[in-house]
This record gives structure tokens, C-alpha cells and sequence, in this order.
């Protein structure tokens, strides 16, 4: 069995240092979480945590455009509770839309844990990277 790529997705910014480092460890929570109950098949990918030494050295484009890329090469997309309230979350559901990745919404870990596992089991997951791979690459040659 492959493992699935799990883009964790919840809020970033906030007004303070403090909260910002509270939704940091509030994702790393959940991806601990959902990797702990996903039987070694969920690999959580947690972009929270690659940019929180980050802050003030580029601008927004950076990170959102960066995080969009990221979420491009997941299998799925995993909701933090909250996530309504973040204009970055926001795009990344946008973008997850229309990739057509399934989404999975904010409930208790071993629930999200468990219906990733069963979507996991229900599809190819080689087959469904290679033509996302091609739709993507068929985009750019258009966009070129």
C-alpha cells in the first residue's frame, strides 16, 4: 500500500508572535495526530511549520504562492477547525477544489484519520498522481 500525502491546511497569521506559534503547534498537533492514527499510510504535510522562522523576510506572495505548490503535489487536502477564518486556508481549499483533491473536514483526528484511510483504500493513488501530473503539464504548455 502506498501512503497518501495529507496537506494539513488551518490559519497561519494572527495579530501576535504567541498566536501565531499557537496555530503552528495546533497544526503540528492535528499532522502528528493524523500520522499516529493513519496505520504508517498518512504522511502529513504541515507548511505551518517549514516557515515559522520565516516571518518578515518575504512577502505574502511568497508564502501563498509556495504553499499552493505544495498542496499541487498532495493526495489531500485535511481541515484544521477554524479554518473559515484564514484568507490563506480559503485559497488553498479554492485550489484544492479544483484539483479535484477530496477534502477532508475538521472533526475528531482518529475520524479524519479514518476516512483518509478508507478514501486511500478506495482509489489508486499512483494512477491519480500521474494524471494530475498530466493535466498540469498539459496546463503549462497552454500557459507557455
Amino acid at each position: 500500500m502506498s501512503q497518501i500525502l495529507v496537506y494539513v491546511a488551518g490559519p497561519y497569521r494572527a495579530p501576535t508572535r504567541w498566536d501565531v506559534e499557537r496555530n503552528i503547534r495546533t497544526a503540528e498537533e492535528r499532522g502528528f495526530d493524523l500520522a499516529r492514527h493513519g496505520a504508517g499510510r498518512i504522511v502529513p504535510v504541515i507548511p505551518h511549520t517549514m516557515y515559522r522562522f520565516f516571518d518578515g523576510s518575504l512577502d505574502d506572495a511568497f508564502f501563498l504562492d509556495g504553499t499552493k505548490e505544495l498542496l499541487r503535489r498532495c493526495d489531500a487536502l485535511a481541515l484544521l477547525p477554524g479554518w473559515e477564518l484564514s484568507t490563506g486556508t480559503r485559497g488553498e481549499l479554492e485550489e484544492a477544489e479544483q484539483l479535484r483533491l477530496p477534502i477532508f473536514w475538521p472533526t475528531a483526528t482518529a475520524d479524519q484519520a479514518k476516512r483518509i484511510l478508507e478514501y486511500a483504500e478506495c482509489v489508486d493513488l499512483a494512477q491519480l498522481r500521474l494524471m494530475r501530473e498530466r493535466r498540469r503539464s498539459s496546463e503549462r504548455k497552454e500557459a507557455a
